[in-house]
């Protein structure tokens, strides 16, 4: 058999007189053997699964379950929270990952905000760090800096890039807000603020961080950072959409009493006119 080429799996058949089925068979029971023993699979049943495979079942099974459910310990942190931690170091310590969960639910109202804001947390994007662990021929170094290998952290906060950024964000949030809110990635990217989630989910704040985090994926792989004017236009979308939402119901209240302070800001701003040939649209 040695000194032979391994027969093909379609002229088997014809040389044993054997069923191909067999041949499935033979692989299913090949894959179950290569992964142990029988033992090292689960066989205990959850507490769950044992009440619903009781029989007959046990009286008030609703009670039951609902109270098995107030007993259960906590889930562990999601994998992708683990690793924001490891990468962070202290920044987050693991009680305030709740209230970072919390804020995420009820975010905003917009689905694209939210969807933006979950692929943040869960580290869907491709940084190049992690390009690098799956194909180590390609460049770490932030695309942007060019000198610092390009880590989650540093594409969305630590690069030289980004930081002019995030710095004229927060100097434009504490104008608009009254807010005195020092630059760190916890409260730009994890919305970790000095408010309690009820009110910070209430705010304009939280609005003004979510359309600018929600910008960075927009230049993504590119040297440009979004700029103040984008900004400007993105929150102001939400704006619109906001009020749409309130108008349905007429509750205009609600919507000035979030919004009053934006609508306020743009008035005031100054407009530059554009300069011809430029475009630049930072202003």
């Amino acid at each position: 058999m040695n000194s032979e080429p391994i027969a093909k799996l379609l002229l088997l058949p014809d040389n044993y007189a054997t069923p191909i089925s067999d041949y499935r068979y033979y692989q299913l029971r090949h894959f179950i053997a290569s992964l142990g023993h029988p033992t090292s699979l689960r066989q205990d049943e959850s507490p769950f699964e044992t009440l619903c495979t009781s029989d007959p079942h046990q009286p008030h099974m609703l009670s039951t379950i609902y109270g098995t459910l107030l007993d259960a310990s906590a889930p562990l942190l999601p994998s992708y929270a683990t690793r924001w931690s490891k990468e962070m170091g202290d920044l987050i310590p693991e009680d305030d990952w709740d209230m970072i969960f919390q804020i995420a639910a009820h975010s905003s109202r917009s689905l694209h905000v939210q969807q933006s804001h979950y692929k943040f947390l869960s580290r869907w994007y491709l940084t190049p760090s992690r390009l690098h662990k799956m194909y180590p021929n390609s460049d770490v170094l932030c695309w942007r800096c060019t000198k610092e290998p390009g880590t989650y952290l540093h594409i969305w906060w630590e690069c030289s890039h980004i930081q002019v950024y995030w710095t004229s964000i927060f100097a434009e949030i504490n104008e608009i807000t009254g807010l005195d809110l020092l630059p760190s990635p916890q409260v730009a990217l994890f919305h970790l603020v000095p408010l309690s989630p009820i009110t910070y989910r209430k705010s304009l704040a939280i609005h003004l961080f979510n359309m600018a985090k929600s910008l960075i994926p927009r230049h993504w792989r590119s040297t440009h950072t979004p700029t103040i004017s984008e900004w400007i236009t993105a929150v102001d979308n939400t704006r619109g959409m906001e009020e749409m939402y309130f108008s349905m119901d007429n509750n205009y209240a609600k919507y000035f009493a979030t919004w009053y302070w934006w609508i306020d800001y743009l008035t005031k701003r100054p407009r530059k006119p554009p300069i011809l040939g430029s475009t630049d649209t930072s202003q």
